[in-house]
Order: C-alpha cells, then structure tokens, then sequence
C-alpha cells in the first residue's frame, strides 16, 4: 500500500487494535507519497475483516485505514492508496549461484533481505558496481562472474543473517506486544 502522507524518514509503528496488534512500516519513495506496509497476524488480518478477496483496492483501502482509526498520528487525515497488491509472508531468496553463461542476477533477483533493515536498494547498488569491477578486471566472462560472487556473497549473507533475525522478531512482536507483565513485590 501507499499513502499521501509524506513521512520523512523509515517510520515503524505497533498499533493496538480491537483485534490485536498491527505493524506499520512506512518510509517515503516520491514527494507527497509513501510506502506504507501492514503488517500483522493471519488472525488479525481475518477478525479484523480484510480478508475479503474480491474487494476493490479503494475498498481495501478504507478498510485497513480503520485499523488505525485509534492512531491519528500515523495517518492523521491522509488516505491510504491501494493498487491491488496483496503481500504475503515475506519471502527470503538466496540463489547458490548469481549466473548461469552471460545471464547475472543481482540484488533481489540473487538475494533478499527482509524490508525491516532497509538494505535491499544498498545491496543492489553495490552489487552492480562490484559486477561492473569485476567484468573491467577480468577479461575472461566465466572468470569476472565468478569473481563477483566471491566479492558479494559474503557480505550479502552477513546482511541475510541480520535481516533474518529482524525478520523474525517483527512476525513475533505481537506476541509480545500483547503480553501483560505480572506484577512483582
């Protein structure tokens, strides 16, 4: 999803509906827009009534605007704007190699990581600036590819393992969000 509201910078939100927690990623991508991603559990997603598969996006929309109908600091009057899309769980790539002959993957063709660490546009870049390094250095294509591989790979699975990890406690925060503390004495 999208909305109008401008934020400045990778904004992360917990909000506590009716029917349990949701998380908002949003980060701006053009002026006057940005990216905002809803995230939450199957059960929530179903109580909270957008499980609807033939809904149109304006309808979408509204819906998952209501969710934050207790939050006017996230979204204050903007709108939300829907295109149809629907994201599941997040999917991890990683390819055992990036070429095959003189086809090259790189950035999230080769690999992802998890959009909560915001790398995967950095990766990319710099995946294509060690491909255009190492296709300048090494004259021989089966060579340069190779080469590239070994440049990027382990930098890119540090960055996996990290990604992973903030993965996997973002699909858990609303257990723990959820969870009261026992007083103690």
């Amino acid at each position: 999803m999208g909305t109008d509201r401008a934020f400045d910078a990778l904004t992360f939100a917990v909000v506590e509906t009716p029917n349990g927690p949701v998380q908002v990623h949003a980060y701006p991508y053009a002026p006057g827009r940005s990216t905002f991603i809803v995230e939450t559990t199957d059960r929530v997603l179903r109580d909270s009534g957008l499980e609807v598969p033939d809904r149109s996006p304006e309808a979408t929309a509204r819906a998952v605007a209501r969710l934050f109908d207790g939050d006017r600091d996230l979204l204050g009057d903007h709108r939300l704007i829907c295109t149809g899309s629907r994201w599941g769980r997040f999917t991890s790539v990683r390819n055992d190699r990036w070429s095959d002959g003189n086809v090259v993957l790189l950035g999230d063709a080769a690999h992802t990581t998890h959009f909560s660490i915001g790398s995967g546009t950095k990766l990319a870049m710099e995946d294509a600036v060690a491909l255009a390094i190492s296709l300048t250095e090494h004259p021989d294509l089966p060579d340069a590819l190779a080469a590239y591989e070994a440049e990027r790979k382990p930098a890119v699975e540090r960055m996996q393992r990290v990604a992973e990890v903030s993965r996997e406690w973002f699909e858990r925060v609303g257990a723990w969000f959820s969870r009261t503390l026992a007083p103690t004495a």
